[in-house]
């Protein structure tokens, strides 16, 4: 179980809740005993590369409409990030979800993303912020 908590956020409403929304897809991977997990686990895989997709594209867009300066080296980190995401996926589907498929994937998401969201993304918004204008007092 991951738990999505006040050190994971970045202080961007929208990178926070779209993060909150992978851990929370990610766990419904980790809730079931190893058993009982058949289709569930496909779906839940599924949804999870398709929202890894779509939550890397908006985050990048930010980037570049930001001029981040650090857009390459994070763009590298979310493409490895894909990578591993689709290998896990192709390793499910021609050899179904095994014990070693599990770990990989609570290592994926529990360290590495955690990992990725403190520190990539924690800069990133860092440079929004920077770059955000400053606020100014009315009627002074």
């Amino acid at each position: 179980m991951i738990n999505f908590n006040d050190s994971l956020k970045t202080g961007n409403a929208l990178l926070d809740s779209q993060h909150e929304e992978l851990f929370r897809r990610a766990n419904a991977l980790f809730d079931n005993p190893f058993e009982e997990r058949t289709g569930e686990t496909y779906e839940a895989l599924d949804f999870l590369r398709t929202y890894v997709l779509f939550h890397f594209e908006r985050e990048e867009a930010l980037m570049r409409g930001a001029g981040y300066e650090g857009v390459d080296e994070h763009i590298a980190a979310h493409e490895e990030f894909r990578t591993t995401v689709e290998e896990c996926w192709l390793d499910m589907e021609y050899n179904g979800y095994s014990e070693d498929l599990a770990e990989r994937l609570r290592v994926l998401f529990s360290e590495r993303l955690v990992e990725h969201i403190k520190d990539m993304d924690g800069r990133f918004v860092s440079h929004l912020a920077e770059d955000a204008p400053p606020a100014t007092e009315h009627g002074h």
